[in-house]
């Protein structure tokens, strides 16, 4: 995502500033900045395999230290045949 020109000026894509300064800059204030990278993060991470994937190895990792290591060697297990089945068309 870059800058939009609006009316031959450069704008700021988050609040349409406009932007001054360096000619490679995308945002008018770092706050604007942080807002669009927070944005880009707040993606729902389940609409995708590897979303599913991190998630549930965020959770093994959560598990693991909270003492359940036995249950997380099982998990793991597991998981990786899930991910091999699916990589080899189940």
């Amino acid at each position: 995502m870059g800058y939009v020109h609006y009316g031959g000026r450069r704008v700021c894509p988050v609040c349409r500033k406009e932007i001054t300064g360096r000619t490679d800059k995308i945002y008018c204030s770092a706050e604007c900045r942080v807002y669009a990278n927070n944005e880009k993060r707040r993606v729902p991470r389940s609409d995708t395999l590897a979303g599913i994937t991190a998630s549930i190895d965020e959770d093994i990792a959560a598990m693991y230290n909270r003492g359940g290591k036995g249950l997380v060697k099982i998990i793991l297990l597991v998981t990786r045949l899930c991910k091999i089945m699916h990589k080899f068309g189940r």
